[in-house]
């Protein structure tokens, strides 16, 4: 998906955005090189929540994405990271998304 990444930096160019980072990976890795992230958005549905990316959530942070095998079947949850590491998950919504692909 390189060509879509260099769209998008053209695109941030034209627009003058300049407070973006790109990176070109696998999603479901995260960007463990930038971690601890205290936001995390994810666009595809994993099924199950990545260990990586919960790592890679900050203390105090919070991960919103969709989770499920099937599209029927997926959910919308907000996952906070407490101080003292511990998880707490909202399901928010039904919601149906493209599979996230690990490779």
């Amino acid at each position: 998906h390189g060509e879509l990444l260099n769209l998008a930096k053209s695109r941030f160019d034209r627009l003058k955005i300049t407070n973006i980072v790109t990176k070109l990976g696998n999603g479901a890795k995260g960007w463990p090189e930038a971690a601890p992230f205290e936001r995390i958005i994810v666009t595809a549905a994993a099924n199950e929540v990545p260990a990586t990316l919960l790592e890679q959530l900050a203390p105090g942070g919070v991960m919103v994405l969709p989770v499920g095998s099937k599209a029927a079947d997926q959910l919308l949850l907000r996952i906070h990271k407490q101080e003292d590491g511990t998880i707490t998950t909202d399901h928010l919504m039904s919601v149906r998304f493209v599979p996230l692909i690990e490779s």
